[in-house]
């Protein structure tokens, strides 16, 4: 009996050590030194655990996904989140971050697979907009529109997916549905700067001018050093003497 005691207490002190290294891994990617982070991890990261009940390398592999994300190496995160998917396989979270990936990098074909894989684990919102962002990087405006609406419906909140959904409808030349889901995006995020300077758009399509220059400078004050918007401000708003 007290051999069995002395294992699980090693067990124990060996799962702390293991969770405070993790803890330091995190934040270091907290504070972007993501090279570093991934230093940690791969001292703790036993490949052959990987299936090992309450085994940390679920959570080491996804904190490496993301390392080698932020670094751009865009191989060794899809490596490392498809493990993930295999060792959690009902888990929808690995496919997710996947189709955000892919869109980072506009691969918008892969995109939309780990997006419906993720579907079928759980349907969320955040999946139908990875959904209707490929679909629209593809081009395919009226699918993109049909799954950026599922989105919504799904999430009334998601302030993204309606600032999306205007700008598939701008492409549809449907611009007075765009400046509805416009002005429901801002609405749910006032501060953005990107949905203004969308509003600002729409609204000169209208033939609204003033609302436009309105829209442009409030974009403007927020994002000055953003070359879209400032060349947008330049061309909306005349400068007096």
């Amino acid at each position: 009996m007290k051999r069995i005691a002395i294992s699980m207490l090693m067990v124990m002190c060996f799962a702390g050590i293991l969770f405070g290294e993790y803890k330091d891994a995190l934040k270091l990617y907290e504070e972007e030194k993501y090279q570093e982070s991934l230093d940690i991890i791969a001292e703790q990261l036993v490949v052959s655990e990987d299936f090992t009940p309450e085994s940390s390398n679920y959570k080491l592999r996804y904190l490496a996904a993301h390392n080698h994300w932020k670094l751009g190496n865009v191989d060794s995160a899809v490596i490392h989140l498809k493990r993930c998917a295999e060792i959690r396989k009902d888990t929808a979270d690995p496919y997710i971050d996947l189709g955000l990936l892919m869109i980072d990098h506009k691969r918008f074909r892969p995109a939309a697979v780990f997006a419906r894989e993720s579907i079928k684990r759980e349907e969320t919102a955040l999946a139908y907009y990875i959904l209707g962002l490929s679909y629209s990087g593809m081009k395919s405006y009226w699918k993109s529109k049909q799954y950026l609406e599922k989105a919504n419906s799904l999430n009334p909140e998601m302030y993204l997916s309606y600032n999306e959904l205007g700008n598939v409808l701008m492409k549809l030349k449907r611009y007075n549905e765009a400046l509805t889901a416009y002005a429901t995006a801002h609405a749910l995020h006032p501060g953005s700067a990107n949905v203004l300077n969308n509003l600002a758009v729409c609204n000169e399509k209208l033939g609204n001018n003033a609302k436009a220059q309105q829209y442009i400078k409030q974009a403007h004050e927020l994002e000055a050093s953003n070359g879209v918007i400032s060349s947008n401000y330049n061309s909306m708003v005349t400068e007096t003497p």
